[in-house]
């Protein structure tokens, strides 16, 4: 009977063990696929024309926005932020750009005052903000002023030494546990450091050495004991050695480890010296897919977990190991070659063209042997000595993945074994999310919301004496113009307002008040969109490897394309511009020159404008418009806009108007809701500049001028095909000889692509970034040479 009861006893604990682990199962990936619901992420890549520039240039960009998961293009944010930081992380170029159907162009010229310099392109979203400024687009250019001196040489003082970091596997040394440990090593400079290495005890033995393999990164495995003190010995094949030392031993704790068992499997091993009754659960996700989920047992630590490579996503994915407590305690990255990158070849009739010769290249695209449509942006520019390319591949794929400076990332696509790219994976962990977000349930903390139709401005009224009356009225923005904007919103209890705004084009008066009737002395700010906030993107230090010469002779070109074609560079493209009212239609509308021009406003609303009651009070006056509804005057006075600025004064300041300077009245007979804002009829007028004509801006507003979208200019390219300009003596000194960001291959796969040599002799260097609906990615390259006619 004793034994009958044992046995069901342990019957019924394994039953409930098993429902337990299923329950804690299912809720990681629940929470899991949860978050991922709740916290949808971008990625971006920004195709530039070239690498390096002079001062004097234009940068010219292609804006690729991603779902980060799939790579797939996402329509969401329909505006991005580009700028151009120096070495000290100071913004010296910047420009919101549009976004339509995740692509955006624009450029950015560069000002002679720039010193030569590298710099970092820098983009993102307003909902990219809600997340790690990591995961911004970072990207490595090179600007060189012939023009200016050099900048000093950073003193020798200043210089960082060599350094090495070391990367436990599964992320902790454990004593009495062996472990993988890989390790990073740069020089000074910053650049992958080639060394020899060792590990001794405290009695000088050497326990191991070890040196790296491939861009100053490698890998031992040691079995540390936490009551030994080791020391690491590094000498550099060049230079004076330096001494580093191990991340913290535990003395207990949990091992994590990943080995390829063939060519399809992989084998996790789990070492454990904790000698507990139960253990944790291993999650393993690539990107958006849950892969494996299973709760550890004891045979498991003893014989370790295989999982077969074909269940694992393209890219990289994530094994966490976490305790019975759900804490993450290990972590390790593996990364699986996507099997799906495009095709991409570019090729000529011919690889020499004479100056001014028109070029053709024949583009044709594949995704697994199969033709397929996608969008592609090209550069075709003068080869040059200073390169550091960064393709859309490799930056999809490792760079926006990965924490930190990869050395040459599209080698690990192309090249690279299976072992270099996961000591890459043991170096640069990281993922885009922290567990304790996702097991403790949506948190509601975001901050910044898509952009989806067009600019957000947001600010702040502080310093108000009616705070509790200020909290349930609004703000109010005008942008005027002859197609002038006006927006309504709430000021919410802490002063803070957001105005979701359409698309405004170029620099712009804005002016941001409230109404004085509630509060006339708090005091505006508004928040710049661009971030404050900056990664642990760092920069190499600048050397000018440039050819003097050829950096002169390319300077002397730029002066004389600059000079001759200003004209040509400065056109903009033509830019589309909703011209609706707020209030979409008025019920009456006067184009006042069709009427005997008063010299009064009050007589002009007296003798045509019926829907107007003028009522005069001590001075003062009232209006009243007539709601055609209830076929009576409304009790209160209308809003009352100028060029869209609205005059909080019952029509006081429109009566000092010059009626000469009005070319239209408006009117909205009957009430109106804007948002939380109810007008008793809207009295519109329009000058004739759409530049408010000398009507007064209050003393308790906010103006200024603000830079709206960037319009986009032109790429120009001369057209010599029976153009006069072919016989002209006006020399075409055009380094880049091709930019065009928006192209697309049909379903046959294919595209050409025209366009005609400069006088600018020597090699050019052609390349294609190209993105498919379904996140194919590729990149392709070609060359030429431009020589002198006969």
């Amino acid at each position: 009977m004793r034994k009958l009861t044992f046995i069901l006893f342990w019957v019924l604990s394994m039953l409930l063990t098993t429902v337990n682990a299923q329950i804690v199962d299912t809720t990681i990936a629940h929470q899991f696929s949860n978050y991922l619901t709740n916290n949808l992420q971008e990625k971006m890549y920004v195709h530039t024309d070239k690498e390096s520039y002079l001062a004097g240039e234009m940068i010219w960009f292609k804006l690729y926005t991603v779902e980060a998961y799939t790579n797939r293009p996402i329509n969401l944010s329909k505006i991005a932020y580009v700028e151009l930081l120096d070495s000290e992380n100071k913004a010296v170029l910047q420009a919101k750009i549009v976004m339509e159907g995740g692509n955006g162009n624009g450029y950015f010229y560069l000002p002679l005052s720039l010193r030569s310099g590298n710099f970092v392109l820098r983009t993102y979203t307003n909902w990219m903000k809600n997340f790690d400024v990591n995961y911004f687009f970072h990207k490595q250019l090179t600007i060189y002023n012939t023009l200016k001196a050099d900048p000093p040489a950073i003193p020798s003082a200043t210089i960082t030494t060599p350094a090495i970091q070391f990367f436990p596997e599964g992320g902790n040394l454990v004593s009495g546990l062996i472990s993988k440990i890989a390790f990073k090593a740069v020089d000074a400079s910053g650049k992958p450091l080639q060394f020899k290495g060792a590990i001794t005890d405290s009695r000088n033995d050497t326990l191991v050495k070890f040196s790296p393999q491939q861009f100053g990164l490698g890998s031992f495995y040691f079995k540390p004991q936490d009551h030994i003190n080791y020391s690491i010995c590094i000498q550099p094949m060049a230079g004076k050695p330096f001494y580093a030392t191990l991340p913290k031993i535990f003395a207990v704790g949990t091992v994590m480890s990943i080995k390829a068992d063939g060519d399809s499997v992989l084998k996790i091993s789990i070492q454990d010296n904790q000698h507990q009754d139960q253990y944790g659960i291993l999650f393993v996700h690539s990107g958006r897919k849950v892969v494996f989920s299973k709760r550890i047992t004891a045979i498991d630590i003893a014989t370790g977990i295989s999982i077969s490579k074909d269940l694992l996503g393209d890219g990289i994915t994530h094994f966490t190991l976490f305790n019975t407590d759900l804490e993450p305690i290990c972590e390790r990255l593996y990364f699986k070659k996507p099997n799906s990158l495009l095709a991409v070849t570019i090729s000529a009739k011919q690889k020499e063209f004479s100056t001014r010769e028109k070029i053709a290249l024949f583009i044709n695209q594949t995704q697994q042997g199969k033709p397929i449509a996608t969008n592609f942006s090209i550069a075709v520019y003068q080869a040059d000595s200073v390169e550091h390319l960064n393709d859309i591949t490799s930056s999809l794929w490792l760079t926006s993945e990965l924490k930190g400076k990869i050395d040459y990332p599209e080698w690990y696509l192309k090249n690279a074994a299976s072992e270099a790219t996961d000591l890459l994976m043991l170096t640069h962990g990281w993922r885009r999310f922290e567990w304790k977000h996702i097991l403790k349930g949506p948190s509601g903390n975001l901050l910044y919301q898509p952009e989806i139709v067009g600019q957000i401005i947001s600010g702040q009224i502080s310093g108000s004496t009616q705070r509790s009356s200020l909290a349930s009225s609004s703000v109010y923005l005008s942008i005027p113009g002859k197609n002038y904007s006006f927006y309504t919103t709430p000021i919410g209890n802490d002063g803070n307002f957001i105005f979701f705004t359409k698309y405004f084009y170029g620099r712009k008066k804005i002016i941001v008040q409230a109404d004085p009737r509630v509060d006339s002395l708090g005091k505006i700010t508004l928040r710049s969109p661009y971030v404050s906030q900056f990664s642990d993107y760092r920069l190499p230090t600048f050397h000018n490897n440039y050819e003097a010469q050829k950096l002169i002779d390319r300077s002397v070109a730029m002066q004389v394309h600059n000079a001759f074609n200003a004209n040509h560079l400065k056109r903009e493209t033509t830019v589309s511009i909703d011209t609706t009212v707020f209030y979409y239609k008025a019920d009456k509308s006067y184009l006042l020159d069709d009427y005997v021009r008063f010299p009064k406003m009050e007589e002009v609303l007296r003798e045509y404008v019926f829907e107007v009651s003028i009522i005069k009070r001590n001075k003062n006056y009232y209006l009243n418009t007539f709601d055609i509804g209830s076929q009576k005057f409304l009790e209160s006075s209308p809003l009352i806009l100028v060029d869209g600025l609205p005059l909080f004064d019952d029509g006081n300041a429109l009566m000092m108007k010059d009626p000469k300077t009005i070319k239209k009245l408006a009117i909205v007979a009957s009430r109106y809701a804007n948002g939380n804002d109810k007008f008793e009829g809207i009295l519109d007028l329009q000058t004739y500049a759409g530049d408010l004509n000398g009507t007064s801006i209050p003393t308790h507003a906010l103006q200024l001028d603000y830079e709206g979208l960037q319009i986009n200019r032109a790429f120009y390219a001369p057209m010599y095909d029976g153009d006069v300009s072919m016989l002209t003596r006006l020399a075409d000194f055009r380094s880049t000889l091709f930019w065009s960001p928006n192209n697309t291959t049909k379903n046959d796969g294919k595209a050409t692509i025209s366009f005609f040599s400069s006088d600018f002799e020597g090699n050019y260097v052609v390349v294609v970034q190209s993105l498919s609906p379904n996140g194919g990615t590729g990149t392709g390259y070609a060359n030429f040479k431009v020589l002198k006619k006969n």
